[in-house]
């Protein structure tokens, strides 16, 4: 599609006309740029030549239909397309007139150049329409006339009338448009050099930064695989540490249980031996028969001493890691006829500083059997109604319930009767 012309172009959005509207400075914008210059306010300033205009209210603003008639007939034409004149609308259209804009084949040129103020009109070809050009300068008397200088102090687009006539531009530099535009255009080749070169740099910068980051990446990778690795390791160390202390203190929970039960079962065996002994000395002491006194007296010659009561003491126990493997002995302690003992002794010799232990208390040591004496027992005839006694040794037996006897006297048996 052809480039559309400068005519058909807005100063406000440099895109082409839509909705065009014409000001009264003869220079056409779009209804919508309009609305955003004047922003509400009834004046408005051209942005081509800089004059205020007054418009109507925004929803009285008259599209100009045959401008924008004409750019639909401009934009529609294709490469290949042939544009029909504006004038008869029946023939295709060679030559596009300079200061109005219409497309016109050349019968209707002819006739377009009828009068004075068409006479002057200038015509090209469609294809010289398409290229962009300078647009024409709006000063009174200056419309034929196409704004291709720049004046370089006042920065603005003058015509060869403006720079020699007026007084605004008298003695200002004015060098040709395509002059300026050369060294705008030497500017914009440096910048894109110079950017070229930038970009180069970045894209240089950009894969080393990947470059890095992949690295970071894999290293990283590696460092969370070993960590991973390593706590893995540490967690199964662990637990099978776990499983050998609790092992390790079940196994001793079960020895010291064990000793205690036996420590327990021979304490039990002796109480019962020593109960059986006492109630039989009761029993004996009641009757007061003498051979009865003389078999107990034989039974108990082994109790003559204390009887030897075990004692428990609670071990030392400590949990440390290297000291959870004891090594229990019930024993009964050397030199000492009177007590037993049970002590727990570890296996590691060094033993750090262990918990102090809750005492036991001991069990409440059973009062001595006394001695009998055979010597105070002695045999004769007992006196008329007089019960037999024992010796006053005899009378101290727990539980004892013999009648008490003058002091000094002795035991005696009774005679026996003729069988």
């Amino acid at each position: 599609m052809p480039t559309p012309s400068s005519d058909f172009t807005c100063p406000v959005c440099l895109d082409v006309l839509t909705d065009p509207v014409t000001l009264p400075c003869a220079h056409s914008l779009c209804k919508v740029c309009v609305a955003v210059v004047a922003a509400g306010s009834t004046a408005i300033q051209c942005r081509v030549c800089g004059e205020t205009c007054s418009i109507p209210p925004m929803e009285l603003l008259q599209v100009n239909s045959d401008l924008q008639q004409r750019i639909h007939t401009f934009l529609g034409a294709g490469p290949g397309d042939k544009v029909v004149c504006d004038r008869c609308e029946l023939q295709d259209a060679e030559l596009s007139c300079v200061q109005c804009g219409m497309a016109l084949c050349p019968p209707c040129d002819r006739a377009h150049h009828v009068g004075k103020v068409l006479k002057a009109h200038k015509v090209q070809s469609l294809e010289a329409a398409a290229l962009p050009q300078a647009p024409f300068c709006q000063k009174p008397g200056h419309e034929q006339y196409r704004t291709d200088l720049l004046c370089v102090p006042d920065n603005r687009l003058v015509c060869i009338m403006c720079m020699h006539l007026t007084r605004e531009h008298a003695g200002h530099q004015c060098i040709p448009l395509t002059e300026a535009v050369e060294g705008q255009l030497q500017d914009v080749r440096a910048w894109l050099s110079q950017t070229s070169l930038q970009k180069q740099q970045l894209r240089l910068t950009l894969g080393s930064v990947d470059k890095a980051s992949a690295d970071i990446a894999k290293r990283t990778n590696a460092e969370v695989a070993k960590v991973r690795e390593f706590v893995a390791q540490c967690r199964t160390e662990l637990e099978e540490r776990e499983q050998e202390m609790v092992s390790l203190c079940l196994r001793h929970k079960a020895d010291q249980l064990q000793s205690l039960s036996l420590a327990k079962s021979e304490a039990f065996r002796v109480a019962c031996a020593i109960n059986e002994d006492i109630v039989e000395a009761q029993k004996v002491l009641q009757r007061q028969w003498y051979h009865e006194v003389a078999e107990l007296k034989a039974r108990l010659r082994p109790h003559e001493t204390d009887v030897p009561v075990p004692k428990v003491t609670p071990p030392a126990v400590t949990f440390e890691p290297q000291h959870l493997q004891p090594r229990l002995a019930l024993h009964f302690a050397e030199g000492a006829a009177s007590s037993h003992s049970l002590a727990v002794s570890p296996r590691s010799p060094m033993t750090p500083a262990p918990c102090s232990p809750i005492p036991c208390p001991s069990p409440a040591a059973p009062s001595p059997i006394p001695k009998c004496d055979p010597r105070t027992l002695t045999s004769g005839p007992a006196a008329p109604g007089q019960a037999p006694q024992m010796a006053d040794a005899c009378a101290q037996l727990p539980g004892s319930a013999a009648p008490s006897a003058a002091p000094g006297s002795a035991f005696t048996m009774p005679t026996p009767g003729p069988a």
